[in-house]
């Protein structure tokens, strides 16, 4: 299954979230990948560590080949990479990202990522998605592509507010096809003591 971690929001823990729901599929035994589209790439450094290399395969050159013309486009297994842990694969993250952006989204390409997914899954049990802290092309892409998706959120109004817009966000990109798919919003963690969270959103 395809999960992807979205919110418009910064700092509310979606790399985290990312990561740590990957280690323990991969330590259930499942098969699993993450897609680090955010070109932060803090789950790229989380799981490769500070000191891996620089010329790694990575998901923005995945995106980059579907603009230039050639005989025959790389599969999508060839831009990942183990990581430390077993059963555990990320797709790296790239600062190139910011300069695709406007390229891929004038060339329509909003359903690659998609039509890599239905190959992928083939190969993994489990894909997890990071995504940036804006609605852009990629968190789009990701949104029509996955088939659930966790909204990390503090607990606070504003926040709750935020969550819910990103809720209806996800609903509108909901690919129309037979597919299922699913959203869920959680509170992340938070450092701020005793966050108050409205009794009814809770209920709801």
């Amino acid at each position: 299954m395809q999960h992807v971690v979205f919110n418009q929001k910064g700092g509310v823990g979606k790399s985290t979230i990312t990561c740590n729901l990957a280690a323990i599929s991969a330590w259930q035994g499942l098969r699993t990948l993450v897609i680090d589209l955010d070109s932060q790439g803090n789950s790229t450094r989380y799981l490769l560590g500070p000191d891996m290399p620089e010329d790694l395969p990575n998901v923005a050159e995945f995106f980059e080949q579907s603009l230039k013309f050639t005989i025959r486009d790389k599969g999508a297994t060839e831009f990942i990479v183990n990581t430390q842990w077993e059963g555990l694969d990320l797709m790296p993250s790239s600062p190139l990202l910011d300069e695709l952006h406007s390229k891929l989204e004038s060339r329509h390409k909003i359903y690659k990522l998609r039509d890599a997914l239905e190959l992928l899954a083939e190969d993994y049990d489990q894909i997890y998605i990071d995504t940036p802290p804006a609605l852009n092309f990629y968190t789009r892409c990701a949104l029509i592509a996955a088939q659930g998706c966790l909204i990390p959120f503090d607990c606070d109004d504003f926040s709750r507010r935020a969550a819910t817009h990103c809720w209806k966000t996800c609903r509108r990109s909901r690919p129309t096809t037979t597919r299922t798919s699913r959203s869920k919003a959680s509170s992340s963690t938070s450092s701020r003591p005793v966050p108050t969270c409205p009794s009814a959103w809770c209920r709801s």
